[in-house]
This record gives structure tokens, C-alpha cells and sequence, in this order.
């Protein structure tokens, strides 16, 4: 029992450690983002933060950079674990920061399919957080030709929240030829459960 602990607040630890800072002014504009709680579980315990599943063009998260799967971590240094706090939290002051998960801001590519190319990328759930780890990619895919990377975590894909392998794949299977990926560049090797996805 002593061990699954560990490995559960390593889990969360892992998760807490990664984030960036996204500051927000509200007189400016909307905030215009929709969140939903993070059902999934990290070795056996809730996904920490709140997960976007709506993001308004031309509201001041959009213009932060904010995108569909993101996931919000904390208002104002206040864990926000579903989404009545993460609302309460931001609808508290006119200034907020969030904590958003990824050491780095999410970055959207998106791709074209023609000709036959294929986008030639494999899955693996992601094991310390949102999103699924791009685990394998063939060199003449188009994934690999446009930049994605092995480590890679993919956060959505044409505005669908990919948090497991299947989601990724349901989401690939219907985009047909043009595909818009978020994801949030690698920072370790991949790992995890390991499942293909051919597309």
C-alpha cells in the first residue's frame, strides 16, 4: 500500500510541475472558454484540474493562446478541481491567472491529407496527464513531415478532447482529409500503455 501512495503523489506531483502561466484581464473581453470536469483517473486517483472543451474566437483566451483540451490546473494559485470552482474562481476577480497544464503553451498544426498520404501516427495514454503521447511516427507520415515529434502530447483533435487512446483514434478516424491537432511539445520520453492507431 506503501508504494501505490507513492506512486499516486508522484503521479499528481508530476502533473502540478508542469504548467504555465496564463494571465487574463477581463477588461478586455469575454473570457469565453467552456470547461468540463477531468473524469479520467492517474493511477487510481482524479486528473487534477479542469479540462477546456469550448474556446469563443476572439475572446481574450483565445487571443492567450487557450485551446480545446487544455487543461486548467489553478485560478489564482487555487487548485481548481471541477468546474464550478475553476468558474467561481475566475468569475471572482477582473484579473486572474491560470496555471495551465504543459511547460509550454498547447500549439495547433494543422494538416491536409492528399494523395494517399497518411498521417502515419501511433498513441499511448498518457500516464501523468492530459491528453495521449505520441508514441511512434513514420518518417513519410504526415504528422512527421509537419513537426509532431515522439513525446508530443496531443490535447484534442478538430476540437475533440483526446484523453485516451481510443478518443485519439475516433477522432482521426472522422476528420477524412484535413485534421487540426493541439498538442503541447514533448518534455520526456514516451511511455505509458502502448496502443497503435493507424491512419
Amino acid at each position: 500500500m506503501q508504494r501505490r501512495n507513492s506512486a499516486v503523489n508522484k503521479a499528481v506531483a508530476a502533473q502540478l510541475a508542469c504548467f504555465h502561466v496564463v494571465p487574463l484581464d477581463k477588461n478586455d473581453g469575454a473570457v469565453g472558454i467552456t470547461v468540463s470536469n477531468s473524469d479520467r483517473l492517474v493511477n487510481g486517483r482524479k486528473r487534477v484540474g479542469v479540462v477546456l472543451i469550448g474556446v469563443e474566437r476572439g475572446s481574450i483566451s483565445a487571443r492567450a493562446g487557450l485551446n480545446v483540451g487544455d487543461v486548467i490546473i489553478a485560478v489564482n494559485d487555487k487548485m481548481v478541481s471541477n468546474h464550478q470552482e475553476a468558474i467561481r474562481e475566475v468569475d471572482a476577480d477582473d484579473r486572474v491567472q491560470l496555471k495551465v497544464w504543459g511547460l509550454v503553451p498547447s500549439r495547433s498544426l494543422r494538416l491536409y491529407r492528399h494523395g494517399g498520404l497518411k498521417f502515419g501516427i501511433s498513441v499511448a495514454d498518457n500516464e501523468l496527464g492530459p491528453g495521449v503521447l505520441i508514441s511512434e511516427l513514420k518518417p513519410d507520415g504526415l504528422c512527421y513531415r509537419q513537426g509532431l515529434r515522439v513525446g508530443d502530447v496531443v490535447l484534442s483533435i478538430n476540437n475533440r478532447v483526446v484523453d485516451d487512446h481510443q478518443a485519439a483514434i475516433d477522432a482521426v478516424d472522422s476528420s477524412k482529409d484535413e485534421a487540426e491537432f493541439i498538442y503541447v511539445p514533448g518534455w520526456r520520453e514516451a511511455g505509458g500503455e502502448l496502443g497503435d492507431m493507424e491512419a
